[in-house]
């Protein structure tokens, strides 16, 4: 009965230290100055390394920072990360990074891998600033300048943006408090399209968040349409409302691309009720009558057709996601 009260002033104690920084979640090492740089319109984020993965996020980077206008100081910042392996993204990664902006532009985001260069560049993009200004002519011929935000669809106003940075110089050490930072999903309960799983997934990375619980199956519906148990997607909502060990796939690539792995969960051997449409000879045949409550169904232990079938579940997920953990919830 503790808990939410402990939870109130640890949320408050974070925040309070963190006001005075643009930085979400608070490094563990930070030092910012009250200089203010600006991006060069040719700036661009390179790596140093040859990662197709970084390069990748590097565009994603790009392209959120945007165009920007006028002659900066920082025309560039490199990502170095020494270890460009894609398969080591599981529970304990080495996250850590350090970033520096010196007082004369100088910018470099070092890691040990990938996931840590990932979260580098997250940590840069919030030190940046936009501001917009347009030139307009009056109706002498005279050109002077407002601030603009924004300009109304069809306006034939020059958009002039500048981006900079008005912490400089940066230092910051990083690296990852707890290994497991994440958000859970259910849809056996309540079914969500790819695309929203996708926005859930791109959300992530902005708390520095590496893990999507998937909560893929319970009682109320069986969404997987899977190769090798294939009776068992009648357990789902609708014909519309399933995921394909493709979409898994595509899925798990997506959030692999953000630093973010996948936990994967398939309720057995309780809250199996979703089963029954495909499966029901694999259902145990209790005394207790379930229909007062859909979580009480349950696989019978006793026969081998049930574990030859979650095994085949099991299975088709993790050739489909390649995934090192699953939960089997209860």
């Amino acid at each position: 009965m503790f808990i939410f009260p402990a939870i109130l002033v640890i949320s408050w104690t974070v925040c309070a230290q963190s006001m005075t920084y643009p930085l979400w979640p608070l490094p563990k090492e930070v030092s910012l100055g009250n200089s203010t740089l600006v991006l060069d319109k040719e700036f661009k984020l390179i790596q140093t390394s040859s990662s197709l993965l970084l390069d990748r996020a590097i565009g994603r980077y790009n392209k959120l920072i945007g165009d920007t206008s006028g002659e900066g100081s920082i025309s560039e910042c490199s990502i170095d990360a020494m270890d460009i392996s894609e398969d080591t993204l599981t529970l304990g990664v080495d996250e850590s990074y350090a970033l520096s902006i010196t007082s004369d532009g100088s910018c470099n985001i070092n890691a040990n891998t990938i996931w840590g260069a990932l979260r580098g560049l997250e940590t840069f993009t919030q030190l940046l600033e936009r501001s917009e200004t347009s030139t307009v002519n009056d109706t002498n011929n005279m050109k002077y300048k407002i601030n603009i935000s924004p300009i109304p669809s069809g306006d034939s106003t020059k958009v002039q943006s500048t981006v900079s940075c008005r912490y400089t110089p940066v230092l910051i050490n990083d690296s990852a408090r707890f290994t497991h930072r994440g958000v859970m999903i259910d849809t056996s309960r309540h079914y969500l399209p790819i695309s929203s799983i996708l926005r859930i997934i791109d959300s992530l990375p902005i708390s520095k968040f590496n893990v999507l619980h998937w909560h893929t199956v319970d009682a109320q519906s069986f969404p997987l349409s899977l190769p090798s148990a294939p009776e068992l997607v009648k357990g789902a909502y609708t014909p519309g409302m399933i995921y394909t060990t493709t979409d898994l796939s595509t899925i798990n690539s997506y959030a692999l691309d953000r630093g973010v792995r996948i936990v994967y969960e398939v309720d057995v051997p309780g809250h199996a009720a979703s089963w029954t449409a495909g499966y029901p000879q694999i259902m145990a045949d209790c005394f207790v009558k379930y229909s007062y409550n859909i979580n009480d169904f349950a696989l019978n232990p006793t026969m081998n057709e049930t574990y030859d079938t979650v095994n085949k579940v099991l299975t088709d997920i993790v050739s489909a996601t390649g995934a090192q953990y699953m939960h089997i919830g209860k």
